[in-house]
């Protein structure tokens, strides 16, 4: 599950870097970089707008990391615990 939420994480955060880049640099090489300020300048919202995309990007990301933690944590728990049980279960078999 985890793989699937950081996938999504890096989709989120591809589509924010395309934008930027696609968005604003390649304005820059096309119209000159003394008016790349200009151009942020004049469309705040849109330049909002592609920043903002890699905000979503590293939240999914980042619990998608947590999500891989968690679930690790949880096998180790359930195999120390498994361990535990047969470990009872042959210690009742050799009293018997």
């Amino acid at each position: 599950m985890g793989q699937v939420v950081k996938f999504f994480g890096w989709l989120l955060l591809a589509v924010g870097g395309t934008l930027v880049v696609f968005g604003h640099l390649a304005q820059g090489y096309v119209y000159g970089w003394d008016n790349l300020w200009k151009q942020l300048t004049a469309d705040p919202l849109a330049t909002a707008l592609y920043l903002l995309a890699f905000a979503p990007g590293g939240l999914l990301y980042g619990f998608g990391v947590l999500v891989d933690y968690w679930g690790r944590k949880s096998d180790e728990k359930w195999a120390a615990k498994q361990a535990q049980t047969q470990s009872e279960k042959d210690a009742d078999q050799a009293v018997s």
